[in-house]
């Protein structure tokens, strides 16, 4: 069965429609209260809206040249907040994103590093994907000698649900290129 617009309603309206008859369905919208009632659907909607990017603006990675005859120097950008939903149940997992890089012939600048784990950790999720994309794109549009992306995180759907074990963290690790062992070092003492 597939769920179709409904006539004379715009999107919104009717995902809000669909969600009051998904909470009918499980038995639940008779026993909420008249305020959630009238308001909840449209906040559902917009949230999940808000999980799936649709609100997002375009990456505009800026990137610099480094100056001839300067040496690179490895960057870390660390403990960039995110959320992001389980591919499997539409719950938030929610963490930190550090990412390292040795650069190349440029460098980016340090907010678009963050904007990045921003855009890439919208939408339904596995976290292996989140951390391999992340890597992905830092090698795709900086060309780095060398880059490492960890991230760190709680799934509700462990936490609440499930096996209920609230403060687990799952890590996940990606690395391109190839990067010096003294960096590694320092860049893992920074994350731990």
């Amino acid at each position: 069965m597939s769920l179709q617009p409904v006539p004379g309603r715009n999107f919104t309206e009717t995902a809000e429609h669909h969600y009051i008859e998904f909470l009918k369905s499980l038995g639940i919208w008779d026993k909420m209260e008249d305020e959630p009632r009238l308001r909840t659907p449209a906040r559902v909607v917009e949230a999940y809206l808000e999980f799936f990017g649709n609100k997002l603006t375009p990456i505009n990675f800026t990137t610099f040249p480094i100056p001839q005859g300067e040496c690179p120097r490895f960057v870390a950008v660390c403990n960039i907040t995110f959320a992001s939903l389980c591919a499997h149940h539409h719950l938030p997992f929610t963490g930190v994103c550090h990412v390292g890089y040795l650069p190349g012939d440029r460098v980016a600048g340090l907010s678009k590093i963050p904007r990045v784990v921003e855009h890439l950790t919208h939408g339904a999720m596995i976290q292996e994907d989140v951390t391999e994309g992340v890597a992905d794109y830092l090698e795709e549009n900086l060309d780095p000698v060398g880059v490492i992306v960890v991230m760190d995180a709680e799934h509700t759907c462990m936490s609440l649900r499930g096996v209920r074990k609230p403060g687990h963290r799952a890590r996940t690790m990606a690395m391109r290129g190839t990067l010096p062992h003294d960096y590694l070092q320092a860049f893992w003492n920074q994350v731990r």
